[in-house]
């Protein structure tokens, strides 16, 4: 064949594969997206709300997982090409780095942050954050880019776009930082919404 062919074959193959990959994960994330909605993890109210982080994360984590595992069957069903030292380290590295990807999005995709009247709430996998209303400082972004409010005593709660809904946790925080420093301001920002 020619190598024009060639080249335009291998394109397409490439094409397909990378759709077929984008897709899935997008099919992926808006299923699971509706299921988090629909079973209460994400819901935003007056004055309080719930969110977490978005299902893409835990897609682009499966998929580490499962590139993981292919490496890792086609090392022990087909040996001969293991038989060379690189090849041989080259497999372990790839099924350590697409495992670690799994782990590290794994534990990324827990991320649950909860507000309420007493103040703004974050759980990850290992550990937790609150920040009361009272204490917050204005939110800004870090040296990476992320989101992050500060409180007075130095606890820091950080979120980026990948978090469902994360226009509506920088609103609730613009909101109690606009009622200033008094105790209670989110209830009151909730009665008068009832009310009004």
């Amino acid at each position: 064949m020619s190598p024009l062919f060639d080249s335009l074959l291998d394109d397409s193959v490439h094409s397909i594969v990378e759709w077929t990959v984008g897709g899935i994960i997008a099919l992926g994330t808006a299923i699971l997206t509706r299921a988090l909605v629909g079973r209460g993890r994400v819901r935003i109210g007056v004055g309080e709300g719930r969110t977490c982080q978005s299902p893409e994360v835990f897609m682009v984590g499966l998929l580490c997982g499962t590139i993981a595992l292919a490496c890792l069957i086609w090392g022990v069903v087909d040996p001969s090409t293991l038989s060379d030292h690189g090849s041989a380290v080259a497999w372990l590295l790839l099924i350590a780095g697409f495992t670690l990807g799994f782990v590290a999005t794994g534990a990324y995709a827990q991320h649950v942050w909860t507000w309420d009247a007493q103040g703004l709430v974050w759980r990850g996998a290992w550990r937790k954050t609150a920040i009361r209303w009272s204490d917050i400082k204005p939110p800004g972004k870090s040296w990476d880019g992320q989101f992050v409010v500060r409180d007075t005593r130095g606890h820091a709660i950080r979120w980026t776009t990948y978090t469902l809904e994360h226009q509506a946790l920088r609103d609730a925080i613009d909101a109690a930082i606009a009622w200033g420093p008094e105790s209670g301001r989110m209830a009151k920002i909730e009665t008068d919404s009832a009310t009004g």
